[in-house]
């Protein structure tokens, strides 16, 4: 059952992805550089110029993993460590697996479910996934003053609207990967796929920040239900934005250097 884990399919997207995360914060950094050598007494201590995208990785790699075939073995070893302890069901099935990288690896996919763990370490494991998230994601009232001051910056309305549309054709394209249409047998042609898209929510302006935001997080309620937030979603890629826009200490222009955005026109 180990052996039938197969490799991830989202090998190539994580490393993309690992690579465009270490080129965006090279990219911060050279801005926040320059902008110190045009204006020393900017300087703030508290600039994080020794920080890693850990967040960011850590979601790349969960949506990596996420990407295994696992649930035939997860269906095994559940049934097989049923009757046992919660505390000893984990040491049972690494009794059973082979010794190495494979054994390694399928442990590594049942050590995080709540069925192989202690009640103390599920509680534990709850508290320190709610601070992740907290941590990653910018509160509801913080993303609509930011939305306010990126409003009021020139040319912030349109980058973060052109951030918006890339993100969803996208994402979009993922989701509808191998739809053909029906003109004609095994009809492929991109145009037609695009035109089947959905479109994207755009910010319309100051007058709409607080229905955007409603739109994008949800309901109230369910929205706390909710303790992991996709890559792929709208309120993750408002949220990368925003925090993008938040550490270029509301530059646009930087803002949009950091994404791998085209440079705002002037106005």
């Amino acid at each position: 059952m180990a052996r039938s884990l197969l490799p991830s399919v989202n090998r190539e997207a994580a490393r993309a992805g690992r690579v465009a995360i270490h080129r965006a914060h090279r990219r911060q950094f050279r801005v926040e550089m320059n902008r110190l050598v045009r204006d020393p007494e900017s300087f703030d201590e508290r600039a994080g110029f020794d920080a890693q995208p850990v967040v960011d990785i850590r979601q790349l790699m969960g949506h990596r993993r996420s990407g295994d075939k696992v649930a035939p073995f997860i269906r095994w070893a559940t049934a097989r460590a049923r009757s046992i302890p919660r505390e000893s069901r984990l040491s049972h099935i690494r009794a059973l697996v082979p010794r190495g990288l494979i054994g390694d690896h399928a442990l590594a996919h049942i050590r995080e479910r709540e069925e192989f763990q202690s009640p103390e370490e599920v509680e534990r494991r709850r508290a320190r996934r709610s601070s992740h998230q907290r941590s990653f994601l910018l509160d509801r009232g913080e993303q609509a003053t930011l939305l306010h001051a990126l409003l009021h910056a020139p040319g912030g309305h349109r980058v973060f609207n052109q951030w918006l549309k890339a993100r969803h054709l996208l994402h979009s394209r993922q989701e509808l990967k191998g739809w053909h249409c029906t003109c004609v047998p095994r009809c492929r042609i991109p145009s037609r796929l695009d035109a089947a898209l959905p479109p994207a929510r755009l910010l319309l302006g100051a007058h709409d920040v607080l229905p955007f935001l409603a739109a994008i997080w949800g309901p109230e309620g369910e929205s706390r239900k909710r303790r992991r937030t996709p890559l792929d979603s709208p309120r993750s890629t408002v949220n990368t934005f925003l925090r993008a826009f938040k550490q270029c200490r509301g530059d646009v222009l930087a803002t949009a250097r950091v994404l791998g955005l085209a440079p705002p026109l002037p106005d």
